[in-house]
């Protein structure tokens, strides 16, 4: 019984170190909720759409390939493949939490002018073009882990399939704008080829929060194309 007790204490923990970084972070969660389907709904799919997220809304993986020191003995300083960094709610217990602030931040290179991953600590976004790490930001799909969830389960009740017109494009979303000049041309790419391979039907941009000063990015630059219909604002930013 013990241990049953302990793990719904870390859950409980951990939820609340979730409530937590929201109040003190920029990452706003986006407010949706299951959809109730209508007698009127489309059963076809319309424009394509791809997902655009904000801060806080991209899965992030880390490895630790030799950190030259730790900020708490129970920290690990390398780990032998890629683990979830954000989100995993089991990081925001007491202690733990340390290790994790200490994997997340990124360092500033005075020469390049650019951030960098904390020595000893090497990260990367998965799933580009798909939705999956753009729906759950935490992979064991706890509630307080739903990000485009329903949005995308509705879509997919309107005949719209994931990974053909129903498109996600994560990205490093603690980087600065011009240090994303590469997730920028991935974009334009994943733009061009869902219009492509969707009959050249024109593609719907469907951003959230600081997602759309990245999309506001691309409008500005040359990269603006017209395989693009729309743009779609969701939330403040």
């Amino acid at each position: 019984m013990g241990r049953f007790r302990v793990f719904f204490l870390l859950i409980f923990l951990s939820v609340l170190g979730l409530e937590a970084l929201k109040t003190q972070t920029r990452f706003k969660p986006l407010k949706t909720k299951p959809y109730v389907p209508q007698a009127n709904d489309p059963t076809t799919p319309g424009h394509p759409v791809v997902l655009v997220p904000g801060d806080g809304g991209s899965q992030i993986e880390a490895n630790l390939t030799g950190k030259p020191s730790v900020v708490h003995y129970t920290c690990y300083s390398k780990t032998a493949d890629f683990f979830d960094l954000w989100l995993d709610l089991t990081s925001f217990v007491p202690v733990t939490i340390d290790c994790w602030v200490d994997n997340m931040r990124l360092v500033f290179n005075t020469t390049t002018g650019m951030s960098e991953d904390s020595p000893g600590v090497e990260t990367r976004i998965q799933g580009f073009g798909g939705t999956a790490s753009v729906e759950w930001l935490d992979k064991s799909k706890a509630s307080q882990g739903t990000y485009f969830t329903y949005i995308a389960d509705a879509l997919t009740k309107w005949g719209y399939t994931r990974g053909k017109d129903l498109r996600g494009a994560p990205f490093d979303w603690r980087r600065a704008p011009h240090e994303l000049t590469g997730y920028y041309a991935m974009l334009r790419t994943l733009i061009e080829t869902t219009y492509y391979y969707n009959n050249n039907t024109k593609v719907i941009i469907l951003g959230h929060s600081m997602g759309n000063p990245s999309m506001l990015e691309v409008n500005r630059s040359r990269m603006r194309i017209s395989d693009q219909k729309d743009d779609v604002s969701l939330g403040r930013f």
